[in-house]
């Protein structure tokens, strides 16, 4: 079963998708299977997000951020270890969000992705 489409990622992958669609020249004419591709689009952008999160932290910050998930703490608790580790998150946000989107869509230099 997949995660219910977060408000605040609707906007973005109804781009990412849409886009992609109009690429490939393909249509979602149900709105169901749309919903379902939505969530789908969802749940593989939090894994990546995650998976360039983890790689951001050297090996033990890794474990410790891993460690403090699995504890329940606090928002403020993983900010300030992800500060530590990210100088410019505005920025790493942007750049990760742009590599997502970039594996859903052609490029004209390269084919598809």
């Amino acid at each position: 079963m997949l995660a219910p489409l977060l408000p605040e990622l609707r906007p973005y992958v109804e781009r990412v998708l849409d886009d992609a669609l109009a690429h490939s020249e393909m249509t979602l004419p149900e709105p169901a299977r749309r919903e379902w591709m939505l969530c789908l689009l969802q749940k593989e952008l939090v894994h990546f997000l995650f998976t360039r999160l983890m790689t951001t932290f050297p090996p033990p910050q890794r474990h410790q951020f891993v460690a403090l998930l699995e504890q329940e703490a606090s928002e403020e608790a993983l900010q300030a270890l992800t500060r530590r580790h990210i100088a410019n998150i505005p920025a790493f946000v942007t750049q990760s969000l742009q590599e997502f989107r970039a594996r859903f869509l052609l490029s004209e230099h390269q084919g598809p992705l």
